[in-house]
């Protein structure tokens, strides 16, 4: 087996604490708080240069062929790309005039190569330049003003052919609708300008002699991409190939030494050749790739967080390998390869296959797999597609601790086929405090059963609608019959998925609630949403929010409601609130995998990374209040605050003042500050434990409705309209069931 390198590319002297062990150059680099972006890169024979920006300052490095450190080539220059224009240059560089070590004119905004020198692009003057690297520091030499359009020079992507002296430049084709680029060729002789005919184009780069390699798409879907050679001194164009279906393209490069176009294709390093087709050369631990470079046998991927070089060679086939279906596993990923450098990730795809099918692959079948509690991960572990995953003890551990409905879903008996990582439930009822103290309501004046809602709407509609225009009860409503309508027989299927009760539509609990709608009076709530009366705002704040979320981010939905107040709303005051939770993401291993020993180790590192919201919201037993990594220091400095406060008071004459002024700094750092220090908050978490977990049940609406929802719709829009009787409704709903 060929091993992939993935060399270290360290930035050191912008991070003292980096080591000469790491394998990756990392772009979001740490220097008196200023963090860089890696911004562009190009070769020079064997030297790779990285043009880093920070604000509207720029570094640039230099990484030779064989060593493990990158050297700081020049720093403070100017970083061309922030800037619209000349003015704005010149508002920031009165004169253009060099300040220090920084040079206006010769801003950076791209580095491009002929193969011998390094060139730069200012985005905001069009003026390319060569770049010599002195004893002394860099030396420019102008080479052209391009003639391009302000509008135009959003995306430019520039090379030079050196031996016809032709500078291309990609720049978005002002002439079409779409979001294309057309390739522009200036002669460096005389200064002409011409078009080169390549409609689609997507990328361009180097080739064998006086020509250069252009991809275009082949069809609006992006599913195949046509290769081609053009010259640009006679703007002849030869269709080499077409790349394979499923290729992504958005960078390439051409490998003289190989003789291949190469490519990122998500984590493979794809090589390929007219005559020969596509094949995998290498990988990369990152799947994307903002450019790539080729150099020798080795590919340079800059993925905007990180510059990767990888060794590559045609006939790589690693001895294990992670084929990833469904799902992205970067971050986890980079945690496995630090611990199995030689065992590789990939990305599989498939299209119009069900996951039996995909399962059941004799060639690139799926070694870990991303599901939804909707795929019905039950009947695949039942057709023993998907692995035992309770033989590796850090996921059993993981499964073991889930709250019950998480658990029962991935289980079978003492079997786990699948792996929560990720649940979130909407449809949450909330109060408005803002109109509820408006209008002079209180938390319990508002209903907490869609029964009481009904009979809350009544009161509305007769005293309510026209005394307070600007204002109505639900949010997202059109029709008051209709929304009350579907709530009451959303939660009705909820109230039978949550207590196991055969779903039938005649019960004399659903029949309850009907009696509520029918008796409500709603005219004028619904001629006041119709109202286009200018004086009264077209935007009607509403009493009442629905669609909101009620599981995922404790941080954002729960705290944050100093604005809201949750409803643990219910069907009727006699029956539970329930909360459904349904699109659970699941991860699963393939039985039939020869490499399941490390697609689980993969699975134990996506566990592992979970953030701080979705571990809570699974896991039974984080049941303490988590604050942000910088809190301490925050709360430090208010301590400090408030012992110099208790310190003047101790000498002052005016106390009563300076009483008042540590009273409203507690009651600031209670109510306000200590509320945003908190990434699971103390009061959301209490909420989900004793409110929301023992109301979960796992739902699928694919259970209930299918695929023939627009059935339902209809029934309930007649019912809703008047168009049939409470019974003949019910009669539909249950005739559609036993359908």
């Amino acid at each position: 087996m060929k091993r992939i390198l993935c060399l270290v590319l360290m930035l050191c002297l912008l991070m003292a604490s980096a080591c000469a062990g790491e394998t990756i150059l990392t772009s979001q680099m740490e220097k008196d708080d200023i963090y860089q972006n890696i911004h562009d890169m190009a070769t020079v024979g064997d030297t790779l240069y990285v043009l880093t920006s920070y604000g509207v300052n720029a570094r640039l490095y230099r990484w030779k062929k064989g060593l493990a450190g990158a050297e700081t080539v020049a720093e403070n220059l100017v970083y061309g790309w922030g800037y619209l224009s000349v003015s704005d240059l010149e508002r920031d560089y009165p004169g253009l005039e060099v300040k220090g070590n920084s040079d206006p004119k010769h801003a950076m905004s791209e580095l491009f190569t002929d193969g011998e020198k390094l060139y730069g692009f200012n985005a905001a003057t069009n003026l390319v330049f060569e770049i010599e690297v002195t004893a002394d520091g860099l030396r420019y030499t102008d080479v052209a003003t391009l003639p391009r359009e302000r509008a135009q020079s959003e995306y430019a992507a520039i090379s030079v052919n050196k031996v016809d002296k032709w500078l291309l430049w990609m720049e978005l084709d002002p002439n079409s609708r779409k979001y294309n680029q057309r390739l522009l060729v200036y002669d460096l002789e005389n200064g002409t300008v011409k078009q080169a005919v390549l409609p689609g184009l997507q990328a361009v780069t180097s080739y064998q002699d006086t020509q250069v390699l252009a991809i275009c798409k082949t069809d609006e879907q992006d599913k195949a991409w046509s290769v081609y050679a053009y010259a640009p001194a006679n703007d002849a164009c030869t269709l080499l190939g077409i790349l394979p279906t499923g290729t992504t393209l958005s960078t390439a490069a051409y490998s003289e030494e190989m003789d291949l176009l190469i490519y990122q294709k998500q984590t493979s390093v794809m090589g390929w050749h007219p005559d020969t087709g596509e094949e995998r050369l290498g990988f990369v631990p990152d799947s994307y790739s903002a450019c790539m470079i080729a150099l020798g046998e080795q590919a340079i991927s800059n993925t905007g967080n990180q510059v990767i070089v990888s060794s590559i060679g045609q006939g790589y086939t690693p001895e294990h390998s992670v084929t990833v279906m469904n799902g992205i596993v970067d971050v986890a990923g980079k945690a496995f390869l630090a611990k199995y450098p030689d065992v590789p990730f990939f990305y599989g795809s498939f299209s119009g296959e069900s996951f039996t099918q995909l399962l059941r692959r004799t060639k690139d079948a799926p070694d870990l797999l991303r599901l939804s509690s909707e795929d019905h991960p039950e009947a695949l572990a039942a057709e023993g597609l998907l692995a035992d995953l309770s033989v590796y003890p850090d996921i059993k551990a993981y499964v073991d601790v889930l709250y019950p409905p998480y658990k029962e879903l991935v289980t079978e008996g003492d079997a786990i086929y699948a792996v929560p990582v990720f649940a979130s439930a909407y449809n949450g009822w909330f109060i408005n405090k803002e109109v509820m103290n408006a209008m002079g309501f209180t938390a319990e004046d508002i209903p907490t059963s869609l029964t009481e809602l009904c009979a809350f709407a009544t009161k509305w509609n007769d005293e309510l609608a026209e005394k307070y225009p600007h204002y109505t009860l639900l949010n997202n409503t059109t029709s008051y019959r209709e929304r009350l309508l579907e709530a009451i027989v959303d939660a009705w299927r909820d109230y039978c998925a949550f207590t196991g009760k055969d779903l039938n539509y005649d019960d004399p609990i659903f029949r309850e609630a009907l009696v509520a709608l029918d008796a409500a009076r709603l005219d004028k709530l619904d001629a006041a949403l119709r109202q286009t009366n200018p004086e009264v705002s077209e935007y009607k704040q509403a009493l009442i929010w629905t669609g909101c979320k009620t599981v995922g981010n404790f941080k954002t939905y729960m705290e944050d409601f100093s604005d809201r107040i949750f409803i643990p709303l219910t069907l009727t005051p006699d029956t539970p609130y329930t909360c459904d939770v349904r699109n659970v993401s699941l991860w699963t291993v393939n039985a039939a995998s020869t490499n399941k020993d490390y697609a689980a180790a993969m699975l134990s590192e996506i566990i592992a990374g979970m953030d701080d919201t979705s571990a809570y919201v699974l896991r039974s037993d984080r049941t303490e209040p988590v604050m942000e990594d910088y809190a301490e220091d925050v709360l430090s400095a208010e301590r400090e605050a408030l012992a110099e406060l208790e310190a003047k008071l101790e000498e002052s004459v005016n106390r009563a003042a300076i009483e008042k002024r540590i009273e409203e700094r507690k009651t600031y750092i209670e109510d306000q500050l200590m509320p945003q220090l908190y990434n699971i908050v103390p009061s959301a978490l209490e909420n989900y434990v004793k409110v929301i977990v023992p109301a979960t049940f796992i739902g699928r609406m694919s259970d209930v409705y299918g695929e023939d929802y627009a059935t339902v719709e209809d029934y309930m829009a007649d019912y809703a309209e008047g168009k049939c009787t409470a019974d003949e409704f019910i009669t539909r709903m249950n005739e559609w069931l036993k359908n």
